[in-house]
Order: structure tokens, then C-alpha cells, then sequence
């Protein structure tokens, strides 16, 4: 439609110029040619000096009115040609706002090549791909925010957060707390499962989420409600207690970008991956799965 209207925009323009060109053609050729009073022959008088300056006068006159008449036309034309245009470019700029570049394919849409986006420009595709367009809506709306997946909450209100309680957990013999209240653990004796490293101060240590936070959130977990994100963070089946320098290395990386670096414990955790992602079912994608097979290898 834009080039339809680019089209007509030129025809206009020059259809202007050529009213205007044959208006003003048509206003010059109106104009009559002064006669210039030539000196009768055979004897008779010169014609007189008054006469010239009637003529002269009577002419001017007759140009003058010709000429406004003929600006009057010119300019209403002009007028015209512009209120044309005008309308010819809201038309066009309006229709260039709206309109998408690419054409459409065969279910009556297409995808911007600058956004990424998929757009329907007839009833058959919205009805064929409303749901797909509403759930790449609902991803794109819902970004990952680790605030609105609250974890380490004390469920049992007995003042051990669920941090204090994975440590108590993992460690080897009875750990200490602070002020000896019983809520924060200060000193324990932890082995590090990801490089076989042993730890006895609870500050060098993280607990790690084995399915990180971030990574449920982009195969599966967007749509979850607080609730379920606040159990899933929480859930001791998906904690371990990790050196903190290598729960940071591993981040929110899935088997495919990171792997323990002590081999020995690639069957544990390949294990414990596929029970976190199958429990809260949540997708694994094709190198997830050969990276987990990798890993596996070493059970037997």
C-alpha cells in the first residue's frame, strides 16, 4: 500500500506542475502584444502624443486586470494541489506507522525481522496462533527476578533459616552456632561435593540451588505462582551445601556449560538434576540431555 500511495503522491505532484505551468503559459498568452505607433507614410501626420499616452494607459489597465484574474486562478489552483498533497501524505504516513516489513506468509502473517516477533494480519492466523502469540507474550512480560523467588524462610519457625538447616544437614559432625542461640551456624566440618575440598567455617560455604533459580525460571518455571517458585527455592531435594567459590562458577548454568569439576561425583548429580526437573517438570533440552548422559556414564 505504501508504494501505491508513493505512486499517486508523484502522479499528483505532477499533475501540479502541469496545471500550474499551462495556467501560467495560458496568463502570458492572454496578454495582448502592445502595437507600436509607427509613423504613417505617404505624407500624412505623425500620430500625436496624447494619443500614445491613452494607448499606453488603456493598456496597462488591460494587463493589469488580465494578469489578477489570472493570479486569482493560479493561486486557488494552488490551493487546491496543496490540500491534495496534504491529504496524500497523512494518508501514506499513517499506512507506513501501521505496516510491517516483509511480506505475509501462508497462514496470513509474519515475523519482524528487527523484533523477532511473529505478527497475524488476518482472522485465520489470529485463531491459529492466538494461543502461541499470548504464551511468547506472557515469556517476554515475564522476565526473571530472583526477589520473586523468596528462599532461605524459616518454615518452621524455630529461627534456622533454610540455609541454617541444609548446613546442619550436610555437615559431618554436630556444628556450632553463634551466641550459641541455636538459629546461625558459625563452624561444622562439610566435604565441598564439587571439588572434594573440606570446609569447617560455615562462611566460606553457599548453599547451592542444583537446579539454579534462574535456569527453572527459562524451561519451565515463568508462569509459576510466588507460592511454588518460594517451595522450589526452598526445597531440600534441590540444596547443597557447595564451596562458595564454586556455586559463583557454576551460576546459572545448566550440565551443557557447567559440570562439577571433581568427576567423581558427575553420576550423584546428574542423578539429582534429573529428580528436581522431573519433580517440578520441567523441560530438558537436547544438549541438556547429552550433557546428563555424559555425565552418567561414570555410574557404571
Amino acid at each position: 500500500l505504501s508504494n501505491v500511495f508513493l505512486l499517486l503522491s508523484g502522479l499528483a505532484i505532477a499533475l501540479g506542475i502541469v496545471v500550474v505551468r499551462s495556467s501560467i503559459a495560458g496568463a502570458f498568452s492572454a496578454i495582448p502584444k502592445p502595437r507600436i505607433a509607427r509613423p504613417l507614410c505617404c505624407g500624412m501626420l505623425f500620430p500625436t502624443t496624447r494619443w500614445n499616452a491613452q494607448y499606453r494607459y488603456r493598456l496597462t489597465q488591460k494587463i493589469a486586470n488580465s494578469a489578477k484574474g489570472r493570479n486569482r486562478e493560479i493561486y486557488s489552483m494552488i490551493l487546491t494541489m496543496k490540500k491534495i498533497l496534504l491529504t496524500i501524505l497523512l494518508l501514506t504516513t499513517s499506512n507506513s506507522t501501521t505496516a510491517h516489513r516483509g511480506g505475509l506468509d501462508s497462514n496470513g502473517g509474519h515475523t519482524n525481522k528487527s523484533t523477532g516477533e511473529y505478527h497475524c494480519h488476518r482472522d485465520s492466523c489470529n485463531e491459529r496462533n492466538g494461543a502461541k502469540k499470548r504464551n511468547q507474550q506472557q515469556q517476554t512480560n515475564s522476565s526473571y527476578n530472583r526477589k520473586s523467588w523468596p528462599h532461605w524462610v524459616d518454615e518452621d519457625k524455630d529461627c534456622q533459616n533454610t540455609r541454617a538447616e541444609i548446613l546442619i544437614r550436610d555437615s559431618l559432625i554436630p556444628v556450632k552456632y553463634k551466641r550459641n542461640k541455636g538459629c546461625n551456624v558459625t563452624w561444622g566440618k562439610w566435604n565441598g561435593p564439587y571439588n572434594g575440598q573440606q570446609y569447617t567455617k560455615a562462611s566460606n560455604l553457599d548453599i547451592d540451588h542444583i537446579v539454579p533459580l534462574k535456569h527453572a525460571h527459562t524451561t519451565g518455571a515463568a508462569g509459576w505462582g510466588r507460592s511454588q517458585k518460594r517451595s522450589f527455592a526452598n526445597d531440600p531435594e534441590n540444596l547443597l551445601t557447595t564451596s562458595a567459590s564454586a556455586n559463583r562458577e557454576k551460576g546459572a548454568k545448566g550440565p551443557a556449560r557447567w559440570k562439577p569439576p571433581l568427576k567423581t561425583y558427575w553420576c550423584t548429580y546428574a542423578k539429582k538434576w534429573r529428580h528436581v526437573k522431573s519433580k517440578y517438570r520441567l523441560t530438558i533440552s537436547v544438549t541438556e540431555e547429552r550433557s546428563l548422559t555424559v555425565m552418567e556414564r561414570t555410574c557404571y
